[in-house]
């Protein structure tokens, strides 16, 4: 994903759904931040880029956190035991019908595993 594409795409989805929930909470206090992974689309890298300045001139705050080590995730260790299995079951089929190279055999082979 292109920094262009997420300024012109995504972004601007964003900030209109924070512009309305700041103008449907008028009579609560809340900060409404937005939180990214450090995809450099998202303009994380440097503090002068058009996703940055649309950040700005919105005023959306971002959240501030350290990077996510895939250690401390344990969703990631789930997604590799998966791969590791699938791709097992597509290179070793055994009495198993082969795959075929189609995403429905793909998505039946991920169902099965």
């Amino acid at each position: 994903m292109t920094q262009e594409y997420y300024t012109k795409e995504l972004l601007p989805k964003y900030i209109t759904a924070v512009q309305c929930s700041r103008m449907h909470n008028t009579l609560e206090i809340t900060t409404w931040q937005l939180q990214e992974d450090g995809d450099p689309s998202h303009g994380t890298k440097s503090k002068d880029n058009i996703a940055i300045n649309l950040k700005n001139a919105n005023w959306i705050p971002l959240l501030v956190h350290p990077g996510s080590s895939p250690d401390l995730n344990p969703i990631e260790g789930i997604w590799l035991v998966l791969k590791q299995r699938t791709k097992r079951r597509i290179m070793y089929p055994g009495d198993l019908p082969q795959w075929d190279g189609s995403k429905e055999h793909l998505k039946k082979l991920l169902c099965e595993v």
